[in-house]
Formats: C-alpha cells, sequence, structure tokens
C-alpha cells in the first residue's frame, strides 16, 4: 500500500514540475510577444516562491512557484528582462529542479525563443 502511495506521489510531483513549466514557457513567450506589439520594456522577477510579470515598473500578474520545485540561475540573472524589440537583454541559462529532476532553460543570444532542455 505505501508502494503506491509512494509512486503516486512521484507521478503528482512529476506532473506539477511539468504544468509548472508549461506555464512559465506560456508567460515566457506571451512577455516577449507583449514587449514587441506593445513597445514596451516587461520583466520577470523570481523570488523563492513565485515569479512576477512587470511592464516598465507596473506588476502585471505573479505565479506562484511550488513549493517542492527550486530555481538556479546559472549564467541568466534575475530578473529576466524583455527590451522592446522582444530581445533578452542578457541570455543565459537557468536550472528548474524537484525532486532530483532537472530542466534547464536555455535563452540565446538575440530575439529567438528560449528552449527547455530536460
Amino acid at each position: 500500500m505505501s508502494l503506491t502511495v509512494h509512486i503516486g506521489l512521484q507521478l503528482l510531483d512529476k506532473q506539477r514540475l511539468n504544468l509548472f513549466i508549461q506555464q512559465l514557457e506560456d508567460d515566457l513567450l506571451a512577455v516577449q510577444q507583449q514587449s514587441i506589439a506593445e513597445s514596451h520594456y516587461h520583466r520577470i522577477y523570481f523570488s523563492k516562491d513565485a515569479y512576477a510579470v512587470y511592464q516598465g515598473t507596473k506588476k502585471l500578474y505573479e505565479r506562484e512557484i511550488p513549493s517542492s520545485t527550486s530555481i538556479r540561475f546559472l549564467t541568466l540573472t534575475n530578473p529576466i528582462h524583455y527590451n522592446e524589440s522582444g530581445t533578452i537583454q542578457k541570455p543565459g541559462t537557468m536550472k528548474i529542479s524537484n525532486h532530483g529532476k532537472e530542466h534547464t532553460l536555455v535563452f540565446p543570444f538575440g530575439s529567438s525563443r528560449f528552449y527547455v532542455k530536460p
């Protein structure tokens, strides 16, 4: 019985991580597109338990980071800035971890999209 519960919790954590990464991907793409469409500077600021999206100094919304998930900035800096042309100001990488599972988000030079490496 305990094995079933343990496996069930592992699957739930994996699903939460996948949903979180998908939501973060959607938010990052939306922010990049908004920067281009609205010709405004946008940034995403990460704290320990949430990330918030700003347009200039105005906070647009905030999303919770699951308690079992951690984010480490490797060569990317916090906050992530997109200029009016949709280009990230300081490219780099960050890692998202959850119970030993890691995903790397890579933000390359230029206005191209970021990508996720499992």
